[in-house]
């Protein structure tokens, strides 16, 4: 497992994977039961913000950059 020395990485929890020389799509591994889209209605994006919100997912959180901490203290203090 790859070091999450990277700020973003680390507040999403994420990895990075090792792939072999010969690159293959994730597509086309398997029966791509592993891979899934959703597709959220523009009508339903003010709701599942504000549901993040509640349970202190921000954009903050999910982009630990500078220049979004101020964005995050706008929209609290609206």
């Amino acid at each position: 497992m790859a070091i999450r020395d990277n700020p973003r990485v680390f507040a999403q929890l994420g990895n990075f994977t090792i792939t072999h020389r010969t690159q293959t799509a994730i597509e086309s591994v398997g029966s791509s039961d592993h891979i899934w889209r959703f597709k959220i209605p523009s009508a339903s994006k003010e709701t599942i913000k504000n549901q993040l919100s509640s349970i202190r997912i921000t954009k903050l959180t999910l982009f630990p950059e500078l220049d979004n901490v101020a964005l995050v203290a706008k929209e609290i203090l609206r």
